[in-house]
């Protein structure tokens, strides 16, 4: 095979627009700009992986964070991982070479201690659920990948990731269908709270940043548990269907996530999503407004009005998506929303 059909077979072919109609996506001009930038900086990534993996299929680099969700800007960093079958060769070599790839495109990298700083075996992230060593950073790497993640190399590899991360978590299901998905369920509830719980412990560690933490909390990270949530909710609908209901859409972007449980329920008020999460984007893509938060001491919050507006605006997001299941309630079975409390 020529090199040019290489590239061709490995090439992933990203949404240029999100699965909303026409209104949306005209209306809300920093959430296009964003998806369409992270769209063409992925697109070159995945060309420059290609190139220099050639067709190495035992592994797949996959992006999370705001590229993952399709909402990354100028200044975003790359939250990248790669996830292998156990034999992986060279791995901490095979990081460098995807930080080289991305610095070559201008691509701001992430912390090169942080949470994906080396390659993951799929088996290890899957048979861990549930014990001793499920700390937060295990559990991040499995769920981020159900909530925002997307492949940047190896596309083929990652559905097999995301097949065998659902099989396991839907083991019960397949011998019993009219259960819901539980397992997934009380993770993804644990993992929200684990940030939660992890943003209040960095405050009185490391009081700095602090601002744009909280405001993310309210905004990015609300959104991709939410996607993740609404999916789980809404597969109890599909009685003995949840399985493959949850495989056809697992792959959407956060919003997108949403977007589609929105309107399977005949609720069209997803405007009410869309709008302030525009908002928090347009302020985010603002280096003054980033270092404004960044230095805000606590006492004196709302002394900033971007602050204060963002607050506000995510009293907003939350407001909506707990109409929306209140709302839905009866659309569901009543075991899925007592499971949401209890």
């Amino acid at each position: 095979m020529n090199k040019s059909k290489l590239m061709d077979r490995w090439a992933i072919r990203y949404p240029e627009k999100p699965i909303f109609n026409h209104e949306f996506w005209g209306r809300y001009q920093q959430f296009q700009r964003n998806w369409s930038f992270s769209h063409d900086r992925l697109r070159e990534l995945n060309s420059r992986l290609n190139e220099q993996f050639a067709e190495d299929g035992s592994f797949s680099v996959l992006v999370a964070g705001s590229y993952g969700r399709l909402d990354a800007h100028e200044k975003s960093d790359l939250d990248f991982m790669i996830v292998h079958d156990g034999h992986l060769k060279d791995d901490s070599a095979k990081i460098d070479q995807v930080r080289e790839c991305a610095s070559s495109l201008g691509i701001s990298l992430p912390n090169a201690e942080g949470a994906f700083s080396k390659p993951i075996a799929i088996d290890g992230m899957i048979n861990t659920i549930g014990s001793k060593e499920d700390d937060l950073n295990a559990t991040a790497r499995r769920l981020l990948i159900l909530m925002e993640g997307r492949p940047v190399y190896n596309e083929i590899y990652y559905k097999n990731i995301i097949s065998r991360i659902l099989d396991h978590y839907m083991r019960l299901l397949s011998e019993e269908p009219e259960k819901e998905a539980l397992v997934l369920l009380n993770d993804v509830i644990k993992y929200f709270r684990n940030i939660c719980i992890n943003v209040e412990f960095s405050f009185w560690q490391d009081e700095g940043k602090w601002g744009i933490r909280n405001i993310k909390l309210k905004h990015s990270r609300i959104l991709i548990y939410t996607g993740l949530l609404f999916l789980i909710i809404n597969s109890s609908k599909y009685r003995s269907k949840k399985i493959s209901y949850l495989r056809d859409h697992i792959h959407l972007s956060p919003i997108e996530k949403i977007y589609s449980v929105y309107m399977e329920n005949d609720d069209y008020n997803f405007d009410r999503v869309i709008g302030p999460y525009n908002t928090f984007l347009s302020k985010l893509s603002s280096d003054s407004v980033r270092e404004e938060l960044n230095a805000l001491d606590y006492t004196d919050r709302f002394s900033s009005s971007n602050y204060a507006e963002l607050k506000t605006n995510s009293g907003f997001l939350q407001a909506e998506f707990t109409r929306f299941i209140l709302d839905n309630r009866m659309k569901w079975t009543s075991k899925i929303f007592e499971y949401l409390i209890f």
